[in-house]
């Protein structure tokens, strides 16, 4: 019986990865990025995590600052037009390009693991903040 490619694997996992933190933004109210332009950062996270086997970690140092530069570029634009948003979005895209990375070059299960967390933490935004908002100086102080 033949096997599964593990980088197949790998790449199927950086899109559902992608598709399913993309699909969590799309829900949000306020979606600066949404399902299609994750999927797309997913893909590309995948593709330089195979391409860094062959030509090593610059491919992926050069990935990086391109879509950290574009995704600086898009919030700038977007920051004209509703002042005083936060950058979580763009912070989870550049996270989920790496954990996408990190599906492709044999750390699957933390890409999983990390992925969902990813997703979690951009869902549970009101509980969180209800959270910290509860937590008197004392118990911060305790901490």
């Amino acid at each position: 019986m033949e096997s599964i490619d593990p980088r197949a694997v790998g790449m199927a996992v950086a899109l559902g990865l992608g598709l399913m933190v993309g699909a969590q933004r799309e829900w949000a109210a306020d979606k600066p990025i949404g399902v299609r332009s994750f999927a797309l950062i997913g893909l590309m996270g995948g593709i330089v995590g195979l391409l860094t086997e062959g030509y090593g970690g610059w491919v992926l140092a050069s990935a990086l600052v391109v879509l950290t530069g574009a995704i600086f570029t898009h919030s700038l634009v977007l920051a004209r037009r509703r002042p005083g948003a936060g950058m979580t979005t763009e912070l989870a895209a550049i996270v989920l390009f790496l954990v996408c990375v990190m599906a492709t070059t044999g750390y699957l299960l933390g890409a999983v693991v990390i992925g969902g967390v990813v997703a979690l933490l951009l869902h549970w935004k009101s509980p969180l903040h209800s959270l910290v908002e509860r937590i008197g100086e004392v118990e911060s102080q305790a901490i």
